[in-house]
């Protein structure tokens, strides 16, 4: 045998040794960029849900300020507390983005808002005010609250929700694809040279195989494969939280703003008298992408309830275009526990909603935790075998090398 042997046998197993180790770090980095991804789609999630949260609670506090204005005097209980409830919500929602709003246009959003919510509400107090002396200046604050409230301040909480959709939708194709193209190369390289290792010892030495190179070519067809499958689980368990969480949840949070739209936009024609029509005009078309969202959520139970409050609000308004100013008036700021009211009837559908959005949220967030099972596994399981691969290859050449002392 040449002399020279050993010296390529040593050059062999060390080239061996770092494909092995380069295949390990490969399969944890993966493994590890999926888990980042998993905790990205966490943070956005959060900053969206927070986001509609918000404007939810902001939709609900106009509805409540406007109905309250319309009772007139002294704001009864019910309303007021509507009010307060939903302002104080908008707040916690706020500052749950703002954890998750960290730079961007997210953290500019959020900089604006907790400028544009205290003047909003600074409005609407001075609205009450002038509205208990019965002065005619208090529908003007109310108005300017109310444009203030659908330009500017839904711009900003669109703005949060389109950053956190935005970073989740980055991240989508890696949360549900497989083991990775880097992966995959590493270890076809890892099988090649493992094979021509082979052949070079079969050249040299009567021996067909080397128990050390098999074992460490079986350990790279098994580790791979167990990673793709571990993948695959993960990306099982991120795709049902996408389609069955993420996307149920967006749906249903543009259903509850725009429902709220109308609800606000109803009441506030009976305020705004010389904008009553644009108001009315405005309150229908809400509806009608409500109408259309729920079709195509295909969700029977909330288009049931809102076809309750729709003909409740629409009768109110009925009232209002026939003459009966009073009466839509009583109609619309009747309490919630007025069933045949249409704030009652819409606290129903609101209710309605807020459960489904709330499965859909346990849908999303289990998906989540459960692709990120198999990965924290991966990340350590990876270097494991790309150890076990180097060591076995280091091995099964070192028996040939000493041969030749």
């Amino acid at each position: 045998m040449s002399t020279s042997t050993p010296n390529k046998l040593r050059g062999l197993q060390v080239l061996l040794v770092l494909a092995g180790l380069a295949l390990g770090i490969s399969l944890s980095v993966a493994a590890a960029g999926r888990s980042a991804d998993i905790d990205q789609a966490a943070r956005a999630t959060d900053l969206v849900v927070a986001s509609q949260d918000l404007r939810a609670a902001l939709g609900a506090a106009d509805a409540a300020s406007v109905s309250a204005f319309l009772a007139g005097g002294v704001d009864q209980p019910d309303q007021r507390a509507r009010y307060g409830d939903a302002l104080t919500e908008a707040s916690d929602s706020l500052r749950r983005a703002s954890v998750n709003a960290e730079q961007g246009d997210a953290a500019v959003a959020v900089g604006d808002l907790l400028r544009l919510l205290p003047t909003y509400a600074g409005l609407i107090e001075t609205a009450r005010a002038n509205n208990r002396q019965q002065l005619p200046l208090g529908a003007a604050y109310l108005r300017s609250a109310s444009t203030s409230l659908r330009t500017d301040i839904v711009a900003r909480v669109d703005d949060l929700g389109d950053a956190g959709d935005s970073s989740f939708r980055s991240v989508v194709g890696s949360l549900t694809g497989g083991v990775g193209t880097a992966s995959l190369a590493v270890a076809v390289v890892v099988l090649a040279l493992l094979a021509i290792a082979q052949r070079y010892l079969q050249s040299r030495t009567r021996r067909r195989l080397d128990r050390g190179l098999v074992a460490a070519a079986v350990v790279v067809v098994l580790g791979v494969g167990w990673a793709a499958s571990s993948a695959r689980a993960s990306a099982r368990s991120a795709a049902d939280g996408v389609v069955n969480g993420y996307d149920r949840l967006s749906a249903l949070s543009d259903i509850r703003a725009d429902a709220y739209g109308q609800q606000s936009a109803a009441t506030f024609a009976l305020v705004d008298r010389g904008g009553r029509e644009g108001s009315n005009a405005t309150a229908a078309s809400a509806a009608n992408n409500v109408e259309a969202r729920l079709d195509a959520l295909g969700a029977e139970p909330l288009r049931a309830a809102w076809a309750a409050y729709r003909t409740q609000s629409d009768a109110a308004t009925a009232l209002d275009l026939g003459g009966n100013y009073a009466a839509a008036r009583d109609r619309f700021t009747a309490p919630t526990s007025d069933a045949s009211a249409p704030s009652g009837a819409f606290a129903r559908f609101d209710a309605a909603v807020v459960e489904q959005v709330a499965e859909a949220e346990r849908r999303l967030a289990a998906g989540l935790d459960d692709a990120a099972g198999p990965v924290g596994r991966a990340r350590i399981i990876g270097l494991v075998i790309g150890l076990v691969v180097a060591a076995a290859a280091a091995w099964g050449l070192q028996i040939r090398i000493n041969e030749y002392r």
